[in-house]
């Protein structure tokens, strides 16, 4: 284990055993990595209710998600990890709860994911014909 992940693995530890210069310093670390990820994977309004919501569940059970951290990933790809579970989960639930909504919602942000990041699919989307648009996608 690399210094850098041996002093991520105690900062963890110092969290989970409740020391507050500990969390104080772990937040200082991880909001600004979580912020990130966030505006990657919820653009646009729903950025910061989703920011809030990936550091409550990281905060819930005294930091119960810290728990597998083991040291081997780098802080950074772990909590990485955390909010794209956390962030599925939130999704999960809007399903659940309006499906007409959540659907809408998660069909325009995979839309705008799928025109930044693959842009000959993304042009495919723009097709009046829905059969070449899927031979676009499916064969880019």
């Amino acid at each position: 284990m690399s210094s850098a992940r041996r002093s991520d693995f105690a900062l963890v530890a110092g969290v989970l055993a409740g020391n507050s210069g500990a969390t104080t310093r772990f937040l200082e670390i991880a909001c600004p990595i979580l912020w990130s990820i966030v505006r990657k994977l919820e653009p646009g309004a729903d950025a910061e209710s989703a920011f809030l919501h990936i550091v409550e569940a990281l905060k819930a059970d005294g930091y119960a998600r810290l728990r597998a951290f083991d040291g081997r990933a780098q802080l950074s790809t772990y909590l990485a990890l955390v909010a794209r579970d956390a962030l599925s989960e939130r999704l999960a639930k809007r399903l659940a709860a309006t499906p007409r909504t959540a659907w809408s919602a998660f069909g325009k942000r995979a839309e705008a994911t799928l025109r930044q990041a693959l842009p000959i699919q993304g042009r495919a989307l723009d097709s009046d014909d829905p059969q070449l648009a899927a031979t676009m996608i499916a064969f880019a």
